[in-house]
């Protein structure tokens, strides 16, 4: 019997490599796509978070301290910065939430008050004035008389502090008060632009249509950032004298520089704080904080 004779076998082919596809984006349906004021207040909250994290205004600080956190930074910011530190000693940090302008601003000037009376009554007088200044730009009593009595609270808390800095920065370290100061100040500098309209308009309208919209949106709302604009307003209607050290990253210029905002309403007699020792402020792009010359002592006892 003959034996079966076996079928061929194939030989097993690899298998054939189809072409790979590139992966395919997933399609979020439209309606579980943020929208933009959403994104928008995912943003807010993000900084807001970050910003807590810094105390509203804190105790002076060596200025080698600024210059440490941007060594290994930008190597022109960083010149910049060591060009300022023979002339500015100390910096206090002020929040970076949008309202750093304003509390920056008051502080200084409330720490100059306290120790120098004559300086705090013209301080006080000028306060006092607001009022009827807010009033002239047809701001409501009730929405500001709040505010107002929680300035003057402080300014009269200085009169019996004997040169206690730091009750004056527990009071701009409480939330509630802080704030309310620069509500004041936001609602002072809006009341000058719209009684000053025709002098400041000018600026504006390439953007805002009227004087109105500009200080509705970009000056009575908290936490938006401060411009020139806004800060020549408040230091003329205040009569406040204000050296501003500017502070960027740009390696076109190669050193820092200062800005001074010296005028004052034509129809105040004296300066609240005058040209010769302006108080002093210190810029990085976004950002304020209170800057003290090496020739210049805090209010602190340190």
């Amino acid at each position: 019997m003959s034996e079966a004779q076996a079928e061929p076998t194939s030989t097993p082919q690899p298998p054939t490599a189809t072409p790979s596809e590139p992966p395919k984006t997933p399609v979020v349906p439209a309606e579980t796509r943020p929208t933009d004021e959403q994104i928008l207040e995912f943003e807010t909250r993000v900084k807001e978070t970050e910003a807590r994290q810094f105390e509203l205004v804190s105790l002076p600080l060596k200025m080698d301290v600024l210059l440490g956190e941007y060594v290994n930074g930008s190597p022109s910011f960083y010149e910049k910065l060591q060009q300022v530190v023979p002339k500015y000693s100390q910096f206090r940090r002020c929040r970076p939430d949008g309202d750093c302008f304003y509390r920056a601003f008051a502080f200084a000037w409330f720490e100059r008050m306290l120790m120098n009376p004559d300086a705090l009554d013209r301080g006080m007088a000028r306060i006092q004035w607001t009022k009827e200044l807010l009033d002239r730009a047809g701001f409501q009593e009730l929405a500001y008389s709040d505010f107002l009595e929680s300035v003057q609270h402080v300014l009269k808390s200085i009169k019996n502090l004997d040169e206690d800095v730091y009750t004056l920065l527990a009071n701009f370290q409480d939330p509630e008060l802080s704030n309310s100061i620069v509500v004041h100040l936001r609602f002072v500098t809006s009341a000058y632009l719209k009684v000053k309209e025709d002098d400041y308009l000018p600026f504006i309208l390439e953007v805002w249509p009227t004087m109105h919209q500009y200080c509705a949106n970009c000056v009575e709302a908290m936490g938006q950032e401060c411009e020139d604009l806004m800060i020549t307003a408040l230091a003329k209607a205040l009569g406040i004298s204000l050296e501003v050290v500017y502070l960027d990253a740009s390696a076109q210029v190669d050193t820092f520089s200062t800005i001074r905002f010296d005028q004052k309403d034509e129809n105040m007699e004296e300066w609240c704080v005058g040209p010769e020792n302006p108080i002093c402020l210190l810029y990085r792009p976004g950002h304020y904080d209170i800057a003290y010359k090496t020739t210049e002592q805090t209010a602190s006892k340190e």
